[in-house]
């Protein structure tokens, strides 16, 4: 099981967490997420920065600074419209624009859209970012839930499979941190006992 909750804030969300939710619950906040009950055990929280940028082609980027991802996003920006009018995609012209405008709105200190990502919202065009912290909580979660798969460093993204970099390896990081789930479970029932 997990949980997804849109919170004000990561304190928020832990109370309203402990209140709601088994302890072993993993729950995903911005930034990461935690484990209900077992403070510490997840990877630390983080913000949008640093991130690993991936876009279609495989090639990838870490950023350490808002104005980095933003040069990022902005330098391969005419690759991605190339890519989208290869594949027969509408509205990549308007879409630039739009593209442009947003990665200015990041860069000074604004939310990463959608937009941002690529003039048209399509797999063959558009990057992924994924911050640091987040994708290590999401190996975390994983090794967390699947316990019994493969070894952390056989292991691979779950979205990005095919990919195989750095960002892989931050990822399988996280997955190695998690404790086996029956800890986790042998935990809560000797507090019910």
């Amino acid at each position: 099981m997990s949980v997804v909750g849109d919170f004000a804030d990561f304190t928020s969300a832990q109370k309203a967490a402990a209140r709601d939710l088994p302890s072993g619950a993993p729950v995903s906040h911005r930034g990461g997420g935690f484990v209900v009950g077992h403070d510490g055990v997840a990877p630390q929280q983080g913000g949008l920065v640093p991130a690993y940028v991936i876009w279609p082609d495989g090639e990838e980027r870490r950023v350490e600074t808002r104005e980095e991802l933003a040069r990022a996003l902005r330098e391969r920006l005419v690759w991605q419209c190339d890519r989208a009018r290869e594949v027969g995609l509408d509205g990549v012209d308007a879409g630039r624009e739009a593209a442009v405008r947003a990665i200015d709105v990041l860069a000074a200190g604004g939310e990463l859209t959608t937009q941002a990502r690529g003039p048209v919202f399509h797999a063959a065009c558009s990057v992924w970012v994924d911050p640091v912290a987040h994708l290590r909580w999401s190996g975390f979660q994983h090794g967390l839930e699947g316990w019994e798969g493969p070894a952390a460093e056989q292991r691979r993204h779950p979205i990005l499979y095919e990919f195989d970099g750095a960002f892989t390896d931050v990822w399988r990081e996280g997955s190695g941190w998690a404790p086996p789930q029956r800890a986790i479970t042998s935990a809560r029932q000797n507090a019910r006992s």
